[in-house]
């Protein structure tokens, strides 16, 4: 199985988020929605159902997180 680098940014910036949120900082909600961003641009553009329905249901609730950490 072969991956694409728009693969290979997702997966960092997923470990990234992961590691932010572990250690509590307010910037994994940012680096979740830029990931999310990015899968759901890409499941629209490749036509992938499922991908752009779960990509946008992350999406949704790491924006209201990041909401709710701003306020």
């Amino acid at each position: 199985m072969k991956l694409r680098s728009i693969d290979y940014i997702m997966i960092f910036s997923c470990a990234l988020a992961a590691g932010l949120c572990y250690a509590g900082s307010n910037w994994s909600a940012p680096m979740f929605i830029l990931s999310s961003s990015i899968g759901l641009v890409d499941s629209t553009r490749n036509k992938v159902l499922t991908g752009a329905i779960i990509n946008g249901i992350f999406l949704a609730l790491n924006v209201a997180v990041f909401v709710q950490n701003v306020r």
